[in-house]
């Protein structure tokens, strides 16, 4: 496999920083995870952080090769709502928090995913969005059910409900589960929090990538956002993977070589020795 992974968070106008990123490179699979704690509970870092340690563990642990990544994931998510639940219950006062998720897996050259609330993941691929994750929100909910329109949606007041998360003590989380994507080369694969994708197009967010630095890229696309947004800037988190190639170049086979250059000699000797063996030959049978 051959691919640049990049990623950058900033504070924003915040007191704390809620978000939470993870990446686990490994010889034949890359984890990359976003979480993102919801504001107005107590102890959502903690959540977040939860989250990102649990997939990481859980991804470390595995058995290689990864058979079924989508359950992984599914996994993943399951665990981490069961540990801020657990933290919870145990009387830390400090976690009571919810959390949003994106997960990402690549393995054999292929992304899987999964998500819980407006974590969004982004794959780039010809210049344009070509997938990205639907948001588990209440205005995209009014948006499905043609309440509201598109434009709507970004100054809704219920922008910033979520209807599914990491922690919530009512139901048990669903999370939105890909199949298998197979990457192409320069596929760009974006994980991020909302404070990123709120105040971008999309236009910015693919000519963002566009740079031949990836690094550079993401740094400078999140710096779009901050300023974007300020002096109201969330918590900002990207996580981002351009694929290079999925197999190493194999070695050229060597050249079959003549049998007759192998020995060292030119056709009219080897020639010249035949005819001697055949005249050999025919003494031996005439006698």
């Amino acid at each position: 496999m051959k691919y640049d992974i990049a990623k950058a968070n900033r504070l924003g106008n915040r007191k704390s920083n809620q978000d939470r990123m993870g990446v686990v490179e490994t010889e034949h699979a890359i984890l990359l995870v976003v979480a993102d704690g919801l504001g107005g509970y107590q102890g959502g870092e903690q959540a977040a952080e939860t989250v990102v340690n649990c997939a990481i563990r859980h991804f470390n642990s595995a058995e290689t090769p990864i058979k079924n990544p989508g359950a992984l994931i599914n996994e993943m998510i399951m665990r981490a709502h069961r540990e801020v639940l657990a933290l919870s219950d145990n009387g830390d006062s400090r976690v009571q928090g919810k959390s949003t998720c994106v997960i990402c897996l690549i393995v054999d050259g292929f992304a899987y995913w999964g998500h819980l609330g407006d974590s969004r993941l982004y794959v780039i691929r010809n210049n344009s969005i070509y997938k990205q994750t639907v948001d588990h929100s209440r205005v995209e909910e009014l948006f499905k059910l043609g309440k509201i329109t598109e434009k709507e949606k970004e100054t809704h007041p219920h922008k910033n409900l979520i209807t599914r998360c990491v922690g919530s003590d009512n139901k048990r989380p669903q999370p939105t589960i890909s199949s298998g994507l197979p990457l192409q080369t320069d596929d760009v694969i974006l994980l991020s929090s909302d404070g990123f994708w709120s105040p971008l197009s999309e236009k910015e967010i693919v000519d963002g990538v566009k740079k031949n630095n990836f690094t550079d890229a993401i740094e400078n696309l999140i710096s779009d956002a901050e300023e974007a947004s300020y002096p109201k800037a969330d918590n900002i988190s990207v996580v981002g993977l351009r694929w290079l190639s999925t197999m190493e170049k194999k070695k050229p086979a060597p050249k079959k070589q003549d049998p007759i250059k192998q020995t060292g000699k030119d056709i009219e000797e080897v020639n010249r020795e035949l005819d001697d063996i055949v005249k050999k030959l025919k003494q031996i049978v005439g006698k």
